[in-house]
């Protein structure tokens, strides 16, 4: 089992704090999530009544990596940035996602479950 890196200070370059934010590359279509468990760790996690905490991690996990890839891009294209809900011009801040408060709450019921 090896290690994991040593955690990076406030005091790093800022490039690298938000390389540390960004998660690692998705499994590609061809990579098997089951491949990292055993039948006996798959039984244990189903029994032992963790799944839906981890699939809850999972989705907050989700949730921040796309808000931070969203604001990656909107400081990326700083000119001609565009509202991802309905496509109008993104005006203000360097890290405003949404052309207003109705588009942004539209994308946030729009990320929830569905019952």
């Amino acid at each position: 089992m090896t290690s994991s890196p040593p955690r990076r200070g406030l005091r790093d370059r800022p490039v690298d704090r938000a390389a540390n934010m960004v998660a690692p590359p998705p499994l590609d279509d061809t990579d098997d999530p089951g491949r990292f468990f055993t039948a006996a760790d798959v039984r244990e996690i189903v029994t032992s009544g963790a799944l839906p905490q981890l699939i809850d991690r999972a989705r907050a996990s989700e949730r921040a990596a796309r808000d931070v890839r969203l604001w990656f891009e909107a400081l990326a294209s700083q000119g001609e940035r565009s509202c991802p809900v309905c496509g109008s011009a993104v005006r203000g801040r360097a890290d405003r996602l949404y052309c207003s408060g109705a588009c942004r709450q539209k994308a946030h019921r729009a990320s929830q479950p569905q019952p």
